[in-house]
């Protein structure tokens, strides 16, 4: 079976990650932000949410979210896949070239997270 090309990794990565802030991840988000900034317990971190803009005020900042999630995912996909592929190439057994391409793609992830001079 023929490896998935760059194009097709970035689009799987992207959209994983798209899923993944539409479907919970941005509501979870706001609600710890809301318990880190006011320092309330999560019930009433949500409660003061429903209080300042009702459900949608859970998914608030959905769109930035949404685009950096898709440049994160895809670079994610992209790492991991290239770092499994060149460790196979190596004699790598399938399980260290996993465990390989899980942390270049977490490394990847993290430098982008990264303040430009850290």
């Amino acid at each position: 079976m023929k490896p998935p090309s760059v194009a097709r990794n970035l689009m799987r990565g992207a959209l994983l990650r798209i899923a993944s802030d539409i479907s919970g991840g941005t509501p979870l988000e706001n609600i710890k932000t809301r318990v880190t900034i006011t320092k309330l317990n999560m019930p009433n971190a949500v409660k003061e949410l429903m209080e300042d803009g009702g459900v949608p005020q859970l998914w608030a900042g959905t769109p930035s979210r949404t685009i950096e999630g898709a440049l994160i995912g895809a670079m994610f996909l992209v790492t991991s896949a290239f770092t499994k592929k060149q460790a196979l190439a190596l004699g790598a057994s399938k399980t260290t070239a996993s465990l390989a391409a899980g942390v270049a793609g977490g490394v990847a992830q993290g430098k982008h997270q990264m303040p430009l001079f850290c």
